[in-house]
């Protein structure tokens, strides 16, 4: 038998038994895509305005709405949210960040640092720091989960702790 014989039966024998391009697994994550996310949740924030030695303490429900945009290969995103606090009265709030995912599976988790800006009843400009998983039943939707932290100064000294469960649609 001639060695060009055997190198092309290993060749054939390679391409016959190579996976199928239909075997691969999808990959769920969300690069090149823009979204819209909206989530229900809670936030216990503490106020203390600066010019006076008061201070308010609430656990408030909240309403998010916002849109991401994927900038990286992994599908790490720009966001941009708007935070509405029932707490007494409506208190937006608008925050904009990156959130970094890890992991390409459905199930993936991911975290986010972003900057905050409180305006009313009070305005005040700060930091936001949140934790969280996400499941995606398509590369067009998924839910989430997310716990945060926020600190902000300005015409108060403001704190808070939140967490949200939310839905993504990206296309």
């Amino acid at each position: 038998m001639s060695w060009g014989l055997s190198l092309g039966a290993l060749v054939l024998a390679a391409v016959a038994f190579a996976p199928r391009a239909g075997a691969l697994e999808p990959i769920e994550d969300h690069r090149d895509q823009w979204g819209l996310t909206a989530s229900l949740g809670t936030e216990w924030d503490f106020a203390a305005p600066l010019a006076r030695n008061v201070f308010g303490e609430t656990f408030s429900p909240a309403l998010e709405v916002g849109g991401t945009v994927a900038v990286t290969d992994t599908g790490d995103e720009l966001t941009l949210r708007l935070r509405l606090l029932d707490s007494p009265g409506v208190w937006p709030m608008v925050l904009a960040g990156w959130r970094s995912y890890f992991g390409e599976d459905e199930l993936k988790s991911f975290a986010a640092a972003e900057l905050f800006g409180l305006t009313a009843p009070f305005w005040a400009l700060g930091a936001h720091g949140g934790v969280g998983g996400q499941y995606d039943f398509s590369r067009s939707f998924g839910l989430f989960v997310e716990i945060g932290v926020g600190v902000a100064v300005g015409g108060v000294l403001y704190r808070s702790l939140d967490g949200n469960l939310g839905a993504q649609a990206r296309f």
